[in-house]
């Protein structure tokens, strides 16, 4: 029994503590997912109209929603993060179908080189990799309109996300977008080294000491 419980002290370890986020705060990251989709599907419904071959929405773009409304300071979560990520992945998936054919063979090199192209480019965003392998698996709706899918849903489905993401989260007390940092310029106006680089011996300061060793009398 004891070895029981102890499976069950260790299993509820896996479980994150989510408790800190409180309700009013699931409340407004549940109401931006909402009116972030939702603006997205009625305009892809008027972008599209009523015979459209391809969806009014992206999957992945939910799992981008989510990223934007509930993490907004997070790396991954920032303009050119979501827009690049989603749409150079979206454009290396259907690069991938049409160069490589064998499904499976194309769907694995899309999500690999998606990923390396996001870490080039600054741009890492996970639904990216969503959207490479949706671009070759996705069916043949998206498959028929090729870099036609990367424009929509991808790209205007994330430009839209992003503009409802701005507006949302600074109407609701959340800081967006997230600028980085200036490099560190130099706040005494001199031209001694930075704090961090005067620790240490450097080549300069052996040749000096040499320099100075009185030389031993006979």
């Amino acid at each position: 029994m004891s070895k029981v419980f102890r499976s069950l002290s260790w299993a509820k370890r896996l479980v994150p503590d989510l408790t800190h986020i409180s309700p009013l705060e699931q409340l407004r990251v549940c109401s931006g997912l909402l009116t972030g989709i939702l603006t997205v599907g009625f305009i892809g419904a008027g972008f599209l109209g009523s015979s459209g071959d391809l969806p009014l929405l992206s999957a992945p773009l939910g799992a981008s929603a989510i990223i934007l409304f509930a993490l907004p300071a997070s790396p991954l979560a920032q303009p050119w993060s979501l827009l690049g990520g989603n749409v150079v992945s979206a454009a290396i998936g259907v690069t991938c179908a049409k160069c490589l054919g064998e499904p499976l063979l194309a769907a694995t090199f899309a999500g690999t080189v998606a990923v390396a192209a996001m870490f080039v480019l600054r741009c890492l965003h996970p639904p990216g990799g969503a959207l490479a392998l949706m671009a070759v698996l996705g069916g043949p709706a998206i498959k028929a309109a090729g870099y036609g899918f990367v424009l929509w849903p991808v790209a205007l489905g994330s430009l839209i996300l992003l503009a409802m993401g701005v507006l949302f989260n600074n109407l609701t007390g959340r800081r967006y977008p997230h600028l980085t940092k200036p490099p560190s310029s130099n706040l005494h106006k001199t031209t001694d080294p930075a704090p961090l680089q005067r620790i240490g011996f450097r080549s300069d300061d052996l040749d000096v000491s040499s320099d100075q060793v009185v030389p031993a009398r006979a």
